[in-house]
Protein backbone atom coordinates (compact mmCIF):
# COMPACT_ATOMS: atom_id res chain seq x y z
CA UNK A 1 0.00 0.00 0.00
CA UNK A 2 2.91 2.39 0.63
CA UNK A 3 3.98 2.04 -3.02
CA UNK A 4 0.44 2.77 -4.18
CA UNK A 5 0.24 5.81 -1.94
CA UNK A 6 3.63 7.02 -3.16
CA UNK A 7 2.41 6.78 -6.73
CA UNK A 8 -0.56 8.97 -5.90
CA UNK A 9 1.76 11.49 -4.29
CA UNK A 10 3.99 11.67 -7.35
CA UNK A 11 0.96 12.29 -9.56
CA UNK A 12 -0.52 14.97 -7.34
CA UNK A 13 2.48 16.58 -5.73
CA UNK A 14 2.39 19.71 -7.85
CA UNK A 15 -1.07 20.48 -6.49
CA UNK A 16 -0.78 18.70 -3.16
CA UNK A 17 -3.38 20.03 -0.70
CA UNK A 18 -2.04 21.62 2.41
CA UNK A 19 -3.92 21.15 5.66
CA UNK A 20 -4.56 24.53 7.15
CA UNK A 21 -2.25 25.21 10.10
CA UNK A 22 -3.02 27.85 12.67
CA UNK A 23 -0.26 30.18 13.82
CA UNK A 24 2.16 27.79 15.44
CA UNK A 25 5.55 28.44 16.96
CA UNK A 26 7.86 26.11 15.09
CA UNK A 27 11.45 27.06 14.43
CA UNK A 28 12.66 23.56 13.57
CA UNK A 29 9.96 22.49 11.10
CA UNK A 30 8.42 19.04 11.44
CA UNK A 31 10.86 17.02 13.51
CA UNK A 32 11.26 14.02 15.81
CA UNK A 33 12.68 13.75 19.30
CA UNK A 34 13.35 10.48 21.10
CA UNK A 35 12.47 10.58 24.79
CA UNK A 36 15.37 10.56 27.21
CA UNK A 37 13.32 8.08 29.24
CA UNK A 38 12.93 5.65 26.33
CA UNK A 39 14.05 2.09 26.68
CA UNK A 40 17.45 1.00 25.50
CA UNK A 41 18.22 0.72 21.82
CA UNK A 42 16.28 -2.00 20.03
CA UNK A 43 13.45 -1.93 22.58
CA UNK A 44 10.30 0.14 23.06
CA UNK A 45 10.74 3.89 22.97
CA UNK A 46 8.77 7.11 22.83
CA UNK A 47 9.20 9.33 19.80
CA UNK A 48 7.78 12.86 19.87
CA UNK A 49 6.69 14.26 16.50
CA UNK A 50 6.25 18.03 16.50
CA UNK A 51 5.61 20.84 14.06
CA UNK A 52 3.78 21.25 10.75
CA UNK A 53 3.92 18.21 8.44
CA UNK A 54 5.88 18.39 5.21
CA UNK A 55 6.03 16.00 2.25
CA UNK A 56 9.26 14.41 3.51
CA UNK A 57 7.86 13.26 6.87
CA UNK A 58 7.99 9.58 5.90
CA UNK A 59 11.63 9.28 4.75
CA UNK A 60 12.89 11.40 7.63
CA UNK A 61 10.95 9.28 10.12
CA UNK A 62 12.42 6.09 8.64
CA UNK A 63 15.90 7.55 8.91
CA UNK A 64 15.22 8.61 12.50
CA UNK A 65 14.00 5.15 13.49
CA UNK A 66 17.01 3.51 11.86
CA UNK A 67 19.50 5.92 13.43
CA UNK A 68 18.11 5.36 16.93
CA UNK A 69 17.61 1.60 16.43
CA UNK A 70 13.98 1.79 17.49
CA UNK A 71 12.23 -1.58 17.21
CA UNK A 72 8.92 -0.58 18.75
CA UNK A 73 7.67 2.84 19.75
CA UNK A 74 4.79 5.07 20.66
CA UNK A 75 4.79 8.12 18.39
CA UNK A 76 3.44 11.10 20.35
CA UNK A 77 2.13 13.94 18.19
CA UNK A 78 1.83 17.66 18.81
CA UNK A 79 1.12 19.19 15.41
CA UNK A 80 -1.31 21.63 13.76
CA UNK A 81 -1.26 19.71 10.47
CA UNK A 82 0.48 20.44 7.21
CA UNK A 83 1.00 18.37 4.06
CA UNK A 84 -1.80 15.83 3.66
CA UNK A 85 0.29 13.21 1.90
CA UNK A 86 3.06 13.60 4.43
CA UNK A 87 0.52 12.64 7.12
CA UNK A 88 -0.92 9.73 5.17
CA UNK A 89 2.48 8.28 4.29
CA UNK A 90 3.72 8.60 7.87
CA UNK A 91 0.59 6.82 9.11
CA UNK A 92 1.22 3.97 6.67
CA UNK A 93 4.77 3.55 7.97
CA UNK A 94 3.63 3.64 11.60
CA UNK A 95 1.09 0.87 10.95
CA UNK A 96 3.56 -1.16 8.89
CA UNK A 97 6.01 -1.11 11.80
CA UNK A 98 3.34 -1.92 14.39
CA UNK A 99 3.95 1.30 16.34
CA UNK A 100 1.39 2.99 18.60
CA UNK A 101 0.40 6.66 18.57
CA UNK A 102 -0.67 9.26 21.13
CA UNK A 103 -1.15 13.00 21.45
CA UNK A 104 1.08 14.75 23.99
CA UNK A 105 3.77 17.27 24.75
CA UNK A 106 7.35 16.32 25.67
CA UNK A 107 7.73 19.51 27.67
CA UNK A 108 5.22 18.26 30.23
CA UNK A 109 5.87 15.72 32.93
CA UNK A 110 2.66 14.00 31.81
CA UNK A 111 3.08 13.00 28.17
CA UNK A 112 -0.71 12.93 27.69
CA UNK A 113 -1.15 16.61 28.50
CA UNK A 114 -2.04 19.74 26.55
CA UNK A 115 -1.36 18.97 22.91
CA UNK A 116 -3.19 18.92 19.58
CA UNK A 117 -3.10 16.78 16.47
CA UNK A 118 -5.01 18.48 13.67
CA UNK A 119 -5.75 17.87 9.99
CA UNK A 120 -2.87 15.95 8.34
CA UNK A 121 -1.62 14.97 11.80
CA UNK A 122 -4.90 13.18 12.53
CA UNK A 123 -4.29 10.84 9.58
CA UNK A 124 -0.79 10.03 10.78
CA UNK A 125 -2.23 9.43 14.26
CA UNK A 126 -4.72 6.95 12.76
CA UNK A 127 -1.79 4.76 11.69
CA UNK A 128 -1.12 3.63 15.25
CA UNK A 129 -2.04 0.08 16.17
CA UNK A 130 -3.09 1.45 19.57
CA UNK A 131 -4.11 5.10 19.50
CA UNK A 132 -4.20 6.99 22.79
CA UNK A 133 -6.16 10.21 23.26
CA UNK A 134 -6.85 11.28 26.83
CA UNK A 135 -7.63 14.23 29.06
CA UNK A 136 -7.65 17.61 27.31
CA UNK A 137 -6.00 16.51 24.07
CA UNK A 138 -7.98 16.76 20.85
CA UNK A 139 -7.93 15.67 17.23
CA UNK A 140 -8.85 18.26 14.62
CA UNK A 141 -10.54 17.45 11.31
CA UNK A 142 -11.44 19.44 8.20
CA UNK A 143 -11.56 19.26 4.41
CA UNK A 144 -8.43 19.25 2.34
CA UNK A 145 -8.26 22.49 0.38
CA UNK A 146 -9.15 21.20 -3.09
CA UNK A 147 -12.59 20.20 -1.81
CA UNK A 148 -13.64 23.84 -1.65
CA UNK A 149 -11.67 25.67 -4.35
CA UNK A 150 -11.95 25.51 -8.13
CA UNK A 151 -9.37 22.76 -8.44
CA UNK A 152 -9.74 19.70 -10.61
CA UNK A 153 -12.81 17.66 -9.60
CA UNK A 154 -11.21 14.40 -10.67
CA UNK A 155 -8.21 15.06 -8.46
CA UNK A 156 -10.47 15.82 -5.50
CA UNK A 157 -12.40 12.58 -6.06
CA UNK A 158 -9.15 10.62 -6.24
CA UNK A 159 -7.89 12.13 -3.00
CA UNK A 160 -11.24 11.49 -1.31
CA UNK A 161 -11.15 7.82 -2.31
CA UNK A 162 -7.58 7.56 -1.05
CA UNK A 163 -8.47 9.01 2.36
CA UNK A 164 -11.62 6.89 2.74
CA UNK A 165 -9.68 3.72 1.87
CA UNK A 166 -6.89 4.66 4.26
CA UNK A 167 -9.20 5.31 7.22
CA UNK A 168 -11.08 2.07 6.57
CA UNK A 169 -7.86 0.04 6.60
CA UNK A 170 -6.75 1.77 9.79
CA UNK A 171 -10.02 0.75 11.49
CA UNK A 172 -11.55 4.24 11.70
CA UNK A 173 -15.29 4.57 11.12
CA UNK A 174 -16.52 6.37 8.00
CA UNK A 175 -18.22 8.98 10.18
CA UNK A 176 -14.78 10.49 10.76
CA UNK A 177 -14.35 11.35 7.09
CA UNK A 178 -17.92 12.67 6.91
CA UNK A 179 -17.12 15.00 9.79
CA UNK A 180 -14.01 16.24 7.97
CA UNK A 181 -15.86 16.66 4.67
CA UNK A 182 -18.48 18.91 6.26
CA UNK A 183 -15.89 21.15 7.91
CA UNK A 184 -14.45 23.96 5.82
CA UNK A 185 -10.70 23.88 5.22
CA UNK A 186 -10.63 27.30 6.90
CA UNK A 187 -12.09 25.84 10.09
CA UNK A 188 -11.50 22.86 12.41
CA UNK A 189 -13.86 20.38 14.06
CA UNK A 190 -12.22 19.29 17.31
CA UNK A 191 -12.88 15.77 18.54
CA UNK A 192 -12.72 15.31 22.31
CA UNK A 193 -11.55 11.87 23.47
CA UNK A 194 -15.07 10.45 23.92
CA UNK A 195 -16.07 11.31 20.35
CA UNK A 196 -12.77 10.09 18.92
CA UNK A 197 -13.28 6.76 20.70
CA UNK A 198 -16.80 6.44 19.33
CA UNK A 199 -15.46 6.92 15.80
CA UNK A 200 -12.59 4.51 16.52
CA UNK A 201 -10.15 7.28 15.59
CA UNK A 202 -8.71 6.55 19.04
CA UNK A 203 -8.96 3.21 20.82
CA UNK A 204 -6.93 3.92 23.99
CA UNK A 205 -5.19 0.58 23.81
CA UNK A 206 -8.21 -1.59 23.00
CA UNK A 207 -9.30 -3.25 19.78
CA UNK A 208 -12.99 -3.94 19.19
CA UNK A 209 -14.39 -6.93 21.07
CA UNK A 210 -15.13 -9.84 18.73
CA UNK A 211 -17.68 -12.61 19.15
CA UNK A 212 -18.45 -15.99 17.62
CA UNK A 213 -21.10 -18.60 18.42
CA UNK A 214 -20.26 -22.26 17.79
CA UNK A 215 -21.44 -25.74 18.75
CA UNK A 216 -19.57 -28.34 20.77
CA UNK A 217 -21.28 -31.71 21.24
CA UNK A 218 -24.43 -30.04 19.86
CA UNK A 219 -24.38 -27.46 22.65
CA UNK A 220 -23.87 -23.77 21.80
CA UNK A 221 -21.10 -21.63 23.22
CA UNK A 222 -20.28 -17.96 22.77
CA UNK A 223 -16.66 -16.82 22.68
CA UNK A 224 -15.74 -13.16 23.19
CA UNK A 225 -12.26 -11.67 22.87
CA UNK A 226 -10.79 -8.20 23.19
CA UNK A 227 -7.11 -7.63 22.44
CA UNK A 228 -5.66 -4.78 24.49
CA UNK A 229 -2.22 -3.20 24.54
CA UNK A 230 -1.13 -5.04 27.71
CA UNK A 231 -3.46 -8.06 27.99
CA UNK A 232 -6.03 -10.05 26.03
CA UNK A 233 -9.40 -10.65 27.69
CA UNK A 234 -11.39 -13.74 26.71
CA UNK A 235 -14.83 -14.88 27.84
CA UNK A 236 -16.58 -18.15 26.98
CA UNK A 237 -20.29 -18.72 27.69
CA UNK A 238 -21.34 -22.37 27.63
CA UNK A 239 -24.95 -23.60 27.67
CA UNK A 240 -25.40 -27.10 29.07
CA UNK A 241 -28.23 -29.61 28.59
CA UNK A 242 -30.01 -28.24 31.67
CA UNK A 243 -30.15 -24.80 30.01
CA UNK A 244 -27.67 -23.36 32.50
CA UNK A 245 -25.04 -20.86 31.44
CA UNK A 246 -21.48 -21.09 32.69
CA UNK A 247 -19.10 -18.22 32.04
CA UNK A 248 -15.35 -18.78 31.93
CA UNK A 249 -13.54 -15.44 31.77
CA UNK A 250 -9.78 -15.23 31.34
CA UNK A 251 -6.88 -12.79 31.10
CA UNK A 252 -4.05 -13.76 28.77
CA UNK A 253 -0.59 -12.43 29.63
CA UNK A 254 2.37 -14.81 30.03
CA UNK A 255 2.76 -18.21 31.73
CA UNK A 256 4.97 -16.67 34.42
CA UNK A 257 2.57 -13.85 35.30
CA UNK A 258 -0.43 -16.16 35.16
CA UNK A 259 1.11 -18.54 37.71
CA UNK A 260 2.29 -15.71 39.96
CA UNK A 261 -1.15 -14.08 40.08
CA UNK A 262 -2.84 -17.41 40.73
CA UNK A 263 -0.59 -18.18 43.69
CA UNK A 264 -1.34 -14.99 45.62
CA UNK A 265 -5.05 -14.65 44.75
CA UNK A 266 -7.42 -15.26 47.65
CA UNK A 267 -10.55 -13.68 46.22
CA UNK A 268 -12.02 -13.38 42.73
CA UNK A 269 -15.11 -11.78 41.21
CA UNK A 270 -16.67 -10.40 38.06
CA UNK A 271 -17.90 -6.87 37.55
CA UNK A 272 -20.88 -5.73 35.49
CA UNK A 273 -20.20 -2.06 34.72
CA UNK A 274 -17.89 -1.88 37.76
CA UNK A 275 -20.51 -3.45 40.05
CA UNK A 276 -19.01 -6.43 41.88
CA UNK A 277 -20.78 -9.68 40.98
CA UNK A 278 -20.36 -13.31 42.08
CA UNK A 279 -17.45 -12.87 44.50
CA UNK A 280 -15.74 -15.94 45.94
CA UNK A 281 -13.26 -16.15 48.78
CA UNK A 282 -11.07 -18.98 50.11
CA UNK A 283 -11.94 -21.01 47.01
CA UNK A 284 -12.05 -18.36 44.27
CA UNK A 285 -12.44 -21.02 41.54
CA UNK A 286 -9.49 -19.88 39.47
CA UNK A 287 -7.91 -22.02 36.76
CA UNK A 288 -4.41 -21.19 35.46
CA UNK A 289 -3.74 -22.69 32.04
CA UNK A 290 -0.59 -21.80 30.14
CA UNK A 291 -0.71 -18.00 29.69
CA UNK A 292 -4.35 -17.50 30.76
CA UNK A 293 -5.85 -17.15 34.24
CA UNK A 294 -9.52 -18.19 34.13
CA UNK A 295 -12.38 -17.33 36.47
CA UNK A 296 -15.32 -19.79 36.32
CA UNK A 297 -18.86 -18.85 37.38
CA UNK A 298 -22.40 -20.06 36.74
CA UNK A 299 -24.86 -17.35 35.76
CA UNK A 300 -28.57 -17.12 36.44
CA UNK A 301 -31.02 -16.10 33.73
CA UNK A 302 -31.25 -12.68 35.34
CA UNK A 303 -27.48 -12.24 35.26
CA UNK A 304 -27.27 -13.25 31.60
CA UNK A 305 -30.06 -10.79 30.80
CA UNK A 306 -28.20 -8.07 32.72
CA UNK A 307 -25.06 -8.74 30.67
CA UNK A 308 -26.96 -7.98 27.47
CA UNK A 309 -27.46 -4.45 28.84
CA UNK A 310 -23.96 -4.07 30.32
CA UNK A 311 -21.25 -1.84 28.85
CA UNK A 312 -18.25 -3.74 30.26
CA UNK A 313 -17.48 -7.08 31.92
CA UNK A 314 -14.53 -7.16 34.32
CA UNK A 315 -12.66 -10.00 36.00
CA UNK A 316 -10.59 -9.30 39.09
CA UNK A 317 -8.56 -11.03 41.79
CA UNK A 318 -7.43 -9.77 45.19
CA UNK A 319 -5.13 -10.85 48.00
CA UNK A 320 -6.22 -11.14 51.65
CA UNK A 321 -5.75 -7.46 52.42
CA UNK A 322 -7.92 -6.28 49.49
CA UNK A 323 -5.71 -3.22 49.17
CA UNK A 324 -4.66 -4.27 45.67
CA UNK A 325 -6.51 -5.93 42.84
CA UNK A 326 -5.40 -7.21 39.46
CA UNK A 327 -7.48 -7.85 36.40
CA UNK A 328 -9.02 -6.29 33.33
CA UNK A 329 -12.34 -5.55 31.69
CA UNK A 330 -13.72 -5.98 28.19
CA UNK A 331 -16.15 -3.77 26.30
CA UNK A 332 -19.47 -5.52 25.59
CA UNK A 333 -21.32 -2.90 23.54
CA UNK A 334 -20.08 -4.24 20.17
CA UNK A 335 -21.24 -7.80 21.02
CA UNK A 336 -24.35 -7.36 23.16
CA UNK A 337 -26.59 -8.56 20.31
CA UNK A 338 -24.57 -11.79 20.26
CA UNK A 339 -25.12 -12.23 24.01
CA UNK A 340 -28.87 -11.74 23.54
CA UNK A 341 -28.95 -14.22 20.66
CA UNK A 342 -26.92 -16.77 22.62
CA UNK A 343 -29.28 -16.51 25.62
CA UNK A 344 -32.26 -17.03 23.32
CA UNK A 345 -30.64 -20.12 21.82
CA UNK A 346 -29.81 -21.53 25.24
CA UNK A 347 -33.09 -20.93 27.02
CA UNK A 348 -35.65 -21.26 24.23
CA UNK A 349 -34.36 -23.69 21.61
CA UNK A 350 -34.35 -27.47 21.51
CA UNK A 351 -30.98 -29.18 21.28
Amino acid sequence: MIRRLTAFVLLLVLAAPQARAEAYEDTLGFHFVVSSQSASAGAHGTVYARGAFDKDARPRFLDFVKTHNIAWATVVFDSPGGNLFGGLELGEVIRDKGFDTAVGNPDDTDSASTAICASACSYAFAGGVYRFLTRDNQLGLHQFSTQTNQGDLGQAQTITALIVDYLDRMGVQSQAYTTAAFTSHTDITWLPPAQALKMRFANNGRHITTAEIKLVNMLPYLRLEQVQHDVTVRTVFLCNQHREVTVTAGIATSPELTLAQYEWAKRAYLTFDDQETLPREDNPNLVPFESVLWIVRQLSKEQVAALSQTQSLGLWIEADSRDYRWGASMELEPVRDKITYFADQCYNQDF
